[in-house]
């Protein structure tokens, strides 16, 4: 690569295939005119890019001739590109074939993952399957037993008013027997004192009976 400073434009001279070194002092968008060509950076013709070197390469698709290149819209460069050199060509053909087997291998190895991740998602998606069916059959089973407790509730509430009356009833009750065992008590004094008068009376009668 053979690079010159004519009157502030850079001028390369490069193969098919190789590379060009583009500096900038400032904060600039540089754009190369022929979209076969790229920065490393960003892999397009196009790059914003901070002061420094920045790296172009000249696609193996590229024909011969002058390409120029811009820094924020100024040309910036010009580059006399030639056909690449035969070993350039062998040596692409080669990193080519190498990639291709390396892809190769990674396809396989991607496709293996590919094909255990979806094993892995059917088991999970029958999983959340079986746990919908679950939570179905728990909020149903939840339901019931709400259901039936609120049923419960209601006898407990029922039953424990009746007790309630039924104990009033009792303390009447018991109330009632009080008092009636008090008459009782009092009816058989009575009883006793009217009987006593009574024996009295016919024994004192049978005696002047008997005097007479």
């Amino acid at each position: 690569m053979i690079a010159t400073i004519l009157l502030s434009i850079l001028i390369f001279s490069v193969s098919v295939g190789e590379n060009v070194t583009i500096p900038v002092n400032e904060h600039t968008i540089l754009r190369a005119e022929d979209p076969c060509m790229y920065f490393n950076k960003t892999l397009s013709n196009v790059a914003e890019v901070e002061p420094g070197e920045h790296i172009l390469q000249i696609g193996l698709n590229c024909s011969e001739g002058i390409k120029v290149v811009f820094a924020n819209e100024n040309r910036i460069a010009a580059i006399s590109v030639s056909p690449a050199k035969p070993e350039k060509i062998q040596n692409y053909a080669l990193y080519l074939e190498k990639e291709f087997r390396d892809s190769g291998v990674k396809y396989n190895m991607l496709a293996e993952e590919l094909n255990k991740i979806s094993k892995k998602l059917k088991e999970v998606e029958e999983e959340n399957s079986k746990l919908k069916i679950e939570k179905t059959a728990l909020e149903t089973e939840l339901k019931g037993m709400k259901e039936s407790y609120e049923l419960l509730q209601g006898k407990y509430t029922a039953l424990s008013h009746n007790l309630e009356s039924e104990k009033s009833k009792v303390s009447q009750m018991e109330l009632e027997l009080k008092s009636l065992s008090a008459q009782s008590a009092t009816y058989r004094i009575t009883t006793l004192f009217l009987i006593s008068i009574f024996i009295g009376s016919f024994t004192a009668t049978v005696m002047m009976l008997r005097r007479h």
